[in-house]
C-alpha cells in the first residue's frame, strides 16, 4: 500500500481511495488544486472492492460537507469473481458514508485479457448501473472516465501519461464543483403600478366598436408606393 499525503493549511480536504490506477494521480492532481485543497491518497495494488471498507477508516471518518472522497475501485474485481460482488460493495460502502462528498470513479477498460471485448461489455454495464446508484444519493457523483485504448498502456491494464492527465483534469472539475455556488442571477420583473391596475376592462362589444370597417381597413395604407392599376383578364387567354 502506497501512501501520498500533503498537508498544509486548506479549505478542504481530498481523499483519494483506489487501486493501482491511481498510481501517479496524485502528484499530477497536486499541480492542478489550488491551495485550498490539502490532498490524501492511499493506492492498494491489487485491491478488490471487498478490500474498500477496511481503507483507512478512521480518516474517512474525520471528513465533512467540506471535503471530497474520491474512490476508484473495481478493476481486479474481474479474477476475484467476475463482478458479482463489485456493485454490492460499491453502494454499501457509499451508502453508509453520507458525511461528505463522494466522487465515483466509473471501472476502467481491461485491455490485457483475451476476452476483453466481452469484459468491457460487462464494464460498460456495471457502470452504467453505479451512474444510476450513485444519482439516487445527493453527496455522491459519478464519473465516467474516458476508456479509449489510446489512452491504455502497451500491456492494456493501465492508463498512459496521457489517460492520467485526463482523468486528473476530471477529477479537478467535478472535486471543485462539489463546493462551487450554484446562485442563479434574479430574473427582473416589470414594476406593477396599482393605478393601471384599477382600469377597467372593456367588453367585447366594446372592443368590436373599437376596430374598423372594411372600409376603413382598405383606404388605410401604410405605404407610399402607387398602387399598381389591376390586370383585367381577356376571354381569349388561357389562365
Amino acid at each position: 500500500m502506497a501512501l501520498f499525503w500533503v498537508k498544509k493549511k486548506s479549505s478542504h480536504k481530498v481523499v483519494l481511495i483506489g487501486d493501482s490506477h491511481l498510481k501517479g494521480i496524485a502528484a499530477i492532481l497536486q499541480a492542478e488544486l489550488t491551495s485550498k485543497y490539502e490532498l490524501f491518497n492511499v493506492v492498494k495494488p491489487g485491491a478488490c472492492s471487498n478490500q474498500l471498507v477496511h481503507s483507512i477508516p478512521e480518516t474517512v471518518k474525520q471528513l465533512t460537507k467540506e471535503d471530497v472522497l474520491v474512490i476508484s475501485y473495481g478493476t481486479n474485481d474481474y479474477g476475484y469473481d467476475n463482478f458479482k460482488s463489485t456493485i454490492m460493495n460499491i453502494k454499501d460502502y457509499i451508502s453508509t458514508q453520507s458525511h461528505t462528498n463522494i466522487l465515483v470513479l466509473g471501472i476502467p477498460f481491461r485491455y490485457d485479457l483475451q476476452n476483453s471485448i466481452a469484459v468491457n461489455l460487462e464494464i460498460t454495464k456495471i457502470n452504467r448501473m453505479l451512474s444510476k446508484i450513485v444519482r439516487t444519493l445527493p453527496n455522491c457523483r459519478f464519473l465516467e472516465t474516458n476508456n479509449d485504448s489510446k489512452l491504455f498502456t502497451r500491456h492494456g491494464l493501465h492508463r498512459n501519461k496521457l489517460g492520467k492527465q485526463l482523468m486528473v483534469l476530471q477529477i479537478n472539475t467535478h472535486t471543485c464543483s462539489f463546493f462551487r455556488s450554484n446562485t442563479q442571477s434574479c430574473i427582473p420583473l416589470a414594476w406593477h403600478n396599482p393605478v393601471n391596475s384599477m382600469i377597467p376592462m372593456k367588453t367585447t362589444k366594446e372592443l368590436q366598436k373599437d376596430k374598423p370597417d372594411e372600409n376603413q381597413r382598405q383606404n388605410f395604407r401604410n405605404s407610399n408606393r402607387t398602387r399598381k392599376i389591376p390586370v383585367t383578364r381577356s376571354d381569349d387567354f388561357l389562365w
